[in-house]
């Protein structure tokens, strides 16, 4: 049994225009601020998971958005009953700073409700943490203690993506490594597709086995695009 627990930013610059629309996904209207793309990229990563039988056996998910301050819990739900039509927009609740402790602590205490509730019926428990973000932390000396504690509770990984701008500062990078499980559970990305694809693939990478080894994926860590 396999939780993902997605962290995401809801601070005030997730709302802002981007420079260029964001028509990265497929039989999607083109986002035009980050916040919206996130939305579509949940959306269609929940939409591909729930296609696959062993994955829908398997997981539940649950959403976390934050700003200074926890703004929101979608609570756990089993990847089956999750309406992917739902808004996954982090922002939909308030604006506000960039402080991700707030968020990997929400995160912390869904995981140890389900580990326990999972535990007690003899299921093996393991948990994906995917945190999105897109600036400096308004306060990293905390993030990184929260991202200590939830790395003390067994069977834990957090991947990290920072959702950059084309051409801006990667502010932010510093600490989303640092928090991530391992190098390779870190990414920038620059578009909705690419932020599905790093998510999609930091789940199957956890959990191989809830993919199945007969089901090939094409889906990798999405490649950066030249600046």
């Amino acid at each position: 049994r396999q939780l993902g627990v997605l962290v995401l930013d809801g601070s005030e610059s997730m709302t802002w225009e981007m420079a260029e629309e964001d028509p990265s996904l497929d039989g999607v209207l083109p986002a035009r601020a980050k916040n919206q793309a996130v939305d579509q990229a949940i959306k269609t990563l929940l939409n591909r998971l729930q296609q696959n039988p062993r994955v829908v056996a398997n997981f539940a998910f649950a959403m976390v958005s934050f700003t200074h301050e926890l703004t929101g819990t979608l609570p756990t739900q089993e990847l089956s009953d999750l309406d992917p039509n739902q808004s996954f927009d982090p922002t939909v609740n308030g604006t506000g700073g960039t402080r991700v402790a707030a968020g990997l602590a929400e995160a912390g205490r869904l995981i140890e409700e389900f580990q326990r509730t999972e535990s007690a019926k003899g299921l093996p428990v393991s948990a994906v943490v995917l945190v999105m973000s897109d600036g400096e932390d308004g306060d990293a000396g905390a993030a990184m203690a929260a991202a200590s504690q939830l790395k003390q509770l067994p069977n834990v990984t957090i991947a990290s993506a920072l959702f950059a701008t084309k051409g801006g500062d990667d502010a932010g990078a510093r600490l989303l490594q640092a928090i991530a499980t391992s190098p390779e559970m870190f990414q920038t990305v620059y578009s909705a597709e690419q932020l599905r694809r790093f998510f999609h693939a930091s789940v199957t990478k956890v959990s191989p086995g809830a993919i199945g080894s007969g089901t090939p994926t094409t889906d990798g860590p999405p490649p950066i695009p030249q600046s």
